[in-house]
């Protein structure tokens, strides 16, 4: 019997790093299309590919509309820039179902136009008053959304490359990633701690 139950957590232990490390908390989305311009333009589109397959909602301690939250864009190959972009509580309304939220600026100099987080949809809008970009880019334009405190969504856009230039980024249809960006910076983190290629 012990030998069974050896096996077991054997066989489970084995499953979860296949599966990876991703939090409760992390949705790893697919992108439909990611887009970055110098003088401070960026956009992100995440979609389900299902529509019986929403995302998972933020968690329920994770209220935007009293907590806030932010949003990093940056460039895995680090030439092309990173910023992160801060979401106050007072700009957050929630959607018309639970766990749904939809982040609008109420002053110009937001740089951050909306943010959506709603069903099948994740997507975000920063505007030209926001930090330059650099583009071309070196790596993949990576996205970590945080919704509350923990709640994280995130996209990284290898996928089909349409333009990478001094003048425009832009790339579709990518994969989720292997995991959310660690709070150290680096991207896609292994379970044992190393680093993805």
């Amino acid at each position: 019997m012990n030998r069974h139950l050896a096996l077991a957590a054997l066989l489970s232990a084995a499953f979860l790093s296949v599966v990876g490390t991703a939090s409760a908390t992390d949705q790893l989305l697919p992108g439909r299309v990611g887009v970055i311009r110098p003088l401070g333009f960026a956009k992100f589109v995440s979609v389900s590919p299902s529509s019986s397959m929403p995302f998972d909602p933020p968690d329920v301690g994770d209220d935007p509309t009293v907590l806030g939250g932010s949003l990093r864009i940056f460039d895995t190959g680090s030439a092309g820039g990173d910023h992160t972009y801060g979401l106050p509580a007072a700009n957050w309304d929630p959607g018309s179902h639970p766990g749904e939220f939809r982040y609008r600026r109420t002053v110009f100099s937001d740089p951050v136009r909306v943010v959506q987080v709603k069903g099948r949809v994740v997507k975000a809008i920063v505007q030209r008053q926001g930090p330059n970009w650099t583009p071309p880019f070196s790596g993949e334009m990576a996205v970590v959304l945080t919704v509350g405190n923990a709640s994280r969504f995130c996209a990284s856009f290898g996928g089909a490359t349409v333009a990478n230039s001094p003048t425009r980024l832009k790339r579709r249809i990518a994969p989720p990633p292997a995991s959310c960006a660690s709070t150290s910076g680096a991207f896609l983190e292994e379970p044992n701690g190393g680093l993805l290629d």
